[in-house]
C-alpha cells in the first residue's frame, strides 16, 4: 500500500511538471515576469516613473536613471512609448547616450542615434570620457565637443604624457589643460615646449 502511494505521488509530480513545462514552452511564456512587466513598484521602478504626472522633465529623468541603473536601452524606448511627442526623440537619444556611457559601448551611438542628430556627438563624447578613449574623440563632428572630449579625458587620466598621442595641436592643448586642472599644476600650461596659444 505504501508503494502505491509513493508511486501515485511521483506520477502526479511528473505529470504536473510536464504540463507546466509543456504550457510554458508552447506559449513562449514563463512563470517569471521580465523586469518590465512586474507589478510590484519596489521591484519595478518603471511603475514609479509611469506614475509621475507633475512635470515631464521629472518623468524623463526617472526613466533615464532607471535605464542607466539597469543598463537597459529598452527603458529608453519607454520614454517615447509612455509620453509620445511630449517627450520627443531628444529625450530618448539622451537616454541612449547615458546608457552607452555606462556600458562603454560606442556602437549604441551609431546604431540608435541618427548621425544628423547632435546627440550622436554627445553620445560619442560620453562614451569616450567614460572609457578614456581618445580615438572616440576623433569621431565627434562638432569642434567644441571634440575639444571638450580631449580635455576631459586628459583630466581623468591626469598624466600629461598621455596627451602627446593626440595629433591635433588644439586638441592636445585641451588635453594638457585637463591634466593641469586635475593635478592642480599650472606649470604644465606654462611649458614653452608645448606651444600653448592664448584663445
Amino acid at each position: 500500500m505504501k508503494r502505491i502511494w509513493i508511486f501515485l505521488i511521483v506520477l502526479i509530480l511528473i505529470v504536473g511538471g510536464y504540463f507546466l513545462f509543456f504550457n510554458d514552452s508552447q506559449t513562449g511564456e514563463s512563470n517569471t515576469k521580465p523586469f518590465q512587466e512586474t507589478d510590484n513598484e519596489n521591484s519595478n521602478p518603471l511603475l514609479a516613473c509611469q506614475d509621475i504626472d507633475e512635470r515631464l522633465a521629472d518623468k524623463v529623468f526617472c526613466y533615464k536613471n532607471v535605464a542607466k541603473e539597469k543598463e537597459d536601452l529598452f527603458i529608453c524606448d519607454k520614454i517615447y512609448e509612455d509620453m509620445g511627442e511630449n517627450a520627443g526623440m531628444i529625450s530618448v537619444y539622451s537616454c541612449y547616450s547615458d546608457v552607452a556611457s555606462v556600458l562603454g559601448d560606442d556602437s549604441i551611438c551609431e546604431e540608435k542615434i541618427p548621425a544628423e542628430s547632435a546627440y550622436q556627438d554627445v553620445c560619442f563624447l560620453n562614451v569616450a570620457i567614460s572609457t578614456e578613449d581618445f580615438s572616440l574623440c576623433e569621431r565627434i563632428s562638432d569642434f567644441s565637443n571634440a575639444r571638450i572630449c580631449y580635455r576631459e579625458i586628459g583630466a581623468k587620466r591626469g598624466d600629461e604624457s598621455e596627451c602627446e598621442q593626440v595629433e591635433d595641436a588644439h586638441n592636445r592643448e585641451k588635453c594638457y589643460v585637463g591634466v593641469a586642472s586635475n593635478i592642480l599644476d599650472v606649470s604644465i600650461c606654462e611649458d614653452e615646449e608645448k606651444n600653448f596659444r592664448i584663445h
